[in-house]
């Protein structure tokens, strides 16, 4: 494949992610530059537990659900949630 298909692909996001990152790779191949290879692999693969996560990856949540009653009243239902968890 041509790299001015792959670019155009990617510049117009006519692949999905997997894809891209795959093609990406093939494109730096040429620049023999190790940091941004090892950046696509962890990306393709997912890190390593020695590869530090970069925040972008991190999701932070809860398990909690919020339950609204029909007057108006609104509760953040986290403790049922584990309760519920305990006597599945």
């Amino acid at each position: 494949m041509a790299k001015s298909k792959i670019i155009k692909d990617l510049a117009n996001g006519l692949v999905d992610t997997i894809t891209a990152l795959k093609r990406a790779k093939v494109l730096v191949s040429d620049l023999n530059n190790a940091e941004i290879s090892k950046w696509l692999d962890c990306e393709i693969s997912g890190y390593p537990a020695d590869v530090a996560v970069p925040s972008y990856r991190k999701v932070h949540g809860s398990n909690g659900f919020l339950f609204q009653e029909f007057n108006g009243k609104s509760y953040y239902m986290e403790e049922c949630i584990h309760s519920f968890r305990k006597n599945a």
